[in-house]
């Protein structure tokens, strides 16, 4: 499992692999990416979206104040999944199912209004 951990990600067309030990981030897509952060030419948060990419699957999942367990997000996905999410403000809560079926999740820690957004970010194993 990988996180918590905040992972710090610019909005003008990051790349997340999140199926290796720890994610990568990309301003390319390398194989197997999984959820593109992008923006219009503006680099407006306000306009930046989360999309599911090459078989990844987003989908909103509401804001708690308990730890979010890979069963919500799994269970949130099943009946949600989007091929893109907006709204990216501070608490946003994604969930993304993998191309590979990992479970993640990740909350906007901090999203200013220009410059890149923050995830706390937890991504589990494959289930068995």
């Amino acid at each position: 499992m990988f996180g918590p951990k905040a992972v710090e990600v610019d909005v003008n067309g990051s790349y997340l692999e999140l199926d290796t030990r720890a994610p990568l981030v990309e301003g390319e897509a390398p194989n197997g990416v999984d959820i593109l952060v992008n923006t219009d030419a503006s680099g407006a948060m306000e306009n930046a979206k989360v999309y599911g990419y090459l078989g990844g699957a987003v989908a909103p999942i509401a804001a708690t104040s308990g730890a979010v367990q890979e069963a919500d997000c799994l269970q949130a996905v099943q009946r949600n999944a989007s091929d893109s999410m907006d709204n990216l403000q501070r608490g946003r809560g994604i969930c993304v199912e993998t191309s590979e079926g990992r479970v993640a999740f990740l909350r906007v820690a901090s999203a200013p209004p220009k410059g890149p957004v923050t995830f706390d970010m937890t991504v589990w194993e494959l289930r068995g």
